[in-house]
């Protein structure tokens, strides 16, 4: 059973390199940047192209949906939720009641020091 197994193994690599070998090495394709297709999120029952424009999704097929636009260019977002997108630069925007609404930035996790003197500090914790 073990060689059967091994024979198979042998059959399907000698496949992968006869298709390698056949096949072509390098490929090619043709890009324009307006024709639409590629979707970046989706939220609910609305899905955001590569544009950052938003489509609905009905009964009859895609309607455009230009309210629920994303208010930053594509390429600035960093995550984009159900009702919420973060920015690159960590600002948050939410999606509410048919518009986007800037909310601010994200806090961030740096702790900045206090400023302390030595003089503030109690005579018994002071070094020698």
């Amino acid at each position: 059973m073990t060689a059967r197994n091994f024979m198979f193994v042998c059959i399907g690599l000698l496949a992968l390199a006869m298709a390698y070998h056949l096949g072509s090495r390098s490929t090619y394709a043709a890009y324009d940047p307006e024709v639409r297709g590629r979707i970046i999120g989706v939220r609910g029952d609305e899905c955001v192209d590569r544009f950052g424009e938003a489509w609905h999704l009905d009964g009859d097929g895609w309607v455009r949906q230009e309210g629920a636009d994303l208010p930053v260019p594509i390429s600035d977002v960093k995550f984009l939720g159900e009702r919420i997108l973060i920015t690159v630069n960590d600002h948050g925007w939410y999606y509410d009641s048919g518009k986007w609404v800037l909310v601010g930035e994200f806090p961030s996790d740096r702790v900045l020091p206090e400023g302390e003197t030595w003089g503030s500090q109690p005579a018994h914790r002071r070094s020698p």
